[in-house]
């Protein structure tokens, strides 16, 4: 999906100049004696891993504008 987005915004408008990942989830038992090793899987996956995704997908274009220096 965060392939997709990139693609689809790069398709759209040329290029992507600034990502800021801003999405995130959280829970009302979030105590750790009350998580889950379900619900610590579901914040891993949205909070760390649709932001190194995105901004995965991403760098390559950035590079390609700053001669591989961010």
């Amino acid at each position: 999906q965060c392939k997709q987005l990139i693609d689809a915004s790069t398709a759209k408008f040329g290029r992507v100049d600034v990502l800021v990942n801003n999405a995130g989830a959280n829970l009302k038992h979030r105590a750790i004696r009350e998580l889950t090793p379900e619900a610590w899987d579901s914040l891993i996956r949205t909070n760390l891993d649709g932001a190194f995704y995105c901004t995965h997908y991403v760098l390559p274009q950035m590079f390609e504008r700053k001669d591989g220096v961010i």
